[in-house]
């Protein structure tokens, strides 16, 4: 499976033998899609969505927003807004 890390990290690495413009008509996306991707960042989980996903995995997902803000209330400052926002992930 192709993903676009990959792609990204092929076009940079061959970009002094191939022009962008050829590598990514190659490849099939477009040269926005290249520079778009080429400075993300990849995805890391904070402490605080580390903690809530092992709240819920720990409970086989049975708690809800409410109760796992409650959990995580005793632990950090946190409101029950960007608990739900978490949790949606």
């Amino acid at each position: 499976m192709v993903i676009a890390e990959n792609i990204v990290q092929f076009i940079k690495q061959n970009t002094d033998t191939f022009s962008i413009t050829k590598l990514t008509e190659l490849f099939g996306i477009s040269r926005s899609f290249y520079y778009r991707h080429q400075n993300k960042e990849t995805f890391k989980f904070s402490y605080l969505e580390q903690r809530i996903q092992k709240l819920t995995k720990e409970n086989h997902f049975l708690y809800g927003y409410r109760k796992i803000h409650a959990l995580i209330s005793n632990a950090f400052f946190v409101g029950i807004n960007k608990g739900a926002r978490i949790m949606r992930k």
